[in-house]
């Protein structure tokens, strides 16, 4: 199976790296850093210069990219190869567009398989994926998969592993937002953050999200949690739009929206997922800095 990959970002460069480990030949393209590229090359990947020409050479492709306008442009360079092959969307999208571009494409056959863990698990190869297909495609892409990932959960039809990726980013982004409102009101009480964090890591709410999320807040690591909040305001819009199409009450989906948008106005679009208390607090008027900050100073 010859694959390609378009998006080597904080996820896809390790998956990458981990489908040429397990022998399958990858092609990959360059978007905005050449970094990545020039890594896999050196392992061993060939570079194209656009999707339609990695389209050419490939039988399967995978997208892992922003949101939804990034996986509709190249699917389009991808389609107008006029040959068929497996188009595998790893992005974290809006399942409506995935549906609309099968059925505009039909001579592609196309799987949803967004990701679940961190960039950490990407390089270990132990992703976790929520995959919507057909059984049978699936088990024919199941190998180059499980390259990097070790949960390969088999949700449904097209569209199925987006929709619970949604419902899975209501909870991340959901806690997120918690952490911080909670964070900075333990600090606008005089309790301090050292007060907060023992008080999450002696609970049941102490968990793997919490130690990435924390990386700002504690040590000043911008990138514990490398995930833009510009990037979590469009999730959440994603989330949102699920929601309405469920016909479901959300006044919590709503609140989120509320909290993203505030902060991608504010400036913070470009800002990791970890430094939501900062925001969360100058809103506030308070001045939130790391943990690790005040202990060096005192």
């Amino acid at each position: 199976m010859r694959v390609g990959f378009i998006g080597l970002g904080f996820m896809g460069h390790g998956m990458a790296a981990n489908i040429l480990k397990r022998g399958f030949p990858l092609t990959v393209m360059a978007h905005r850093k050449r970094e990545a590229v020039e890594d896999l090359v050196a392992k061993g990947a060939v570079e194209v210069r656009g999707a339609a020409e990695m389209a050419a050479a490939c039988d399967v492709i995978l997208l892992c990219v922003t949101g939804a306008p990034e996986v509709e442009r190249n699917v389009i360079d991808i389609a107008g190869a006029k040959r068929p092959l497996i188009v595998v969307d790893c992005t974290t999208s809006n399942p409506a567009t995935l549906l609309r571009l099968a059925k505009d494409y039909s001579h592609l056959t196309f799987v949803d398989a967004p990701l679940g863990r961190s960039p950490k698990e990407a390089w270990a190869g132990t992703l976790a994926v929520m995959v919507g297909a057909e059984a049978a495609v699936l088990e024919q892409i199941r190998p180059m998969l499980a390259a990097f990932a070790t949960t390969i959960q088999h949700v449904g039809g097209l569209g199925d592993g987006h929709r619970l990726k949604l419902v899975n980013n209501l909870v991340s982004m959901g806690f997120a937002a918690l952490y911080a409102e909670a964070l900075v009101l333990a600090n606008k009480v005089g309790l301090g953050t050292e007060a907060f964090d023992g008080l999450i890591r002696s609970s049941r709410m102490h968990c793997a999200f919490y130690d990435s999320y924390m990386g700002w807040a504690l040590d000043g690591n911008k990138n514990a949690h490398p995930f833009a909040l510009g990037t979590a305001d469009h999730t959440v819009a994603d989330v949102d739009a699920l929601v309405r199409d469920a016909g479901m009450k959300s006044p919590l989906t709503e609140a989120l929206r509320q909290t993203y948008q505030a902060a991608v106005a504010a400036g913070y679009a470009t800002a990791m997922l970890a430094e939501l208390p900062r925001f969360v607090a100058e809103a506030n008027g308070l001045e939130l800095k790391p943990l690790s900050d005040r202990h060096s100073r005192a």
